[in-house]
């Protein structure tokens, strides 16, 4: 008898240790679901971000074309800009791969 009953608390202990390990692990899986869809945002949102930034650039380059007095804006100096911002954004990019 006096075995059985040891038997019965060694199962208890046993059980409220998985019961304890499992919430423990379900904890740290929300926690790491939650901050994987958080990065997924804030990607979403930096992609979306820098679209806006580089409109808003074009947008200002071709206003000071239309101001400087040209009427139709010309290839070549649409795609030298385009190159010119390229290089600056490469130039960002390895600044923050070093970092």
């Amino acid at each position: 008898m006096a075995g059985n009953k040891k038997r019965k608390a060694e199962a208890n202990g046993l059980a409220e240790m998985d019961r304890q390990l499992y919430t423990t692990f379900r904890s740290a899986a929300n926690s790491i679901s939650a901050l994987y869809t958080s990065s997924l945002n804030l990607q979403k949102r930096a992609f979306n971000s820098g679209a806006r930034h580089t409109t808003d650039k074009l947008l200002q380059w071709a206003l000071s074309q239309q101001e400087s007095g040209e009427e139709v804006v010309n290839l070549p100096d649409l795609l030298n800009a385009l190159q010119a911002e390229m290089v600056v954004l490469e130039g960002e990019d390895a600044c923050l791969a070093a970092a």
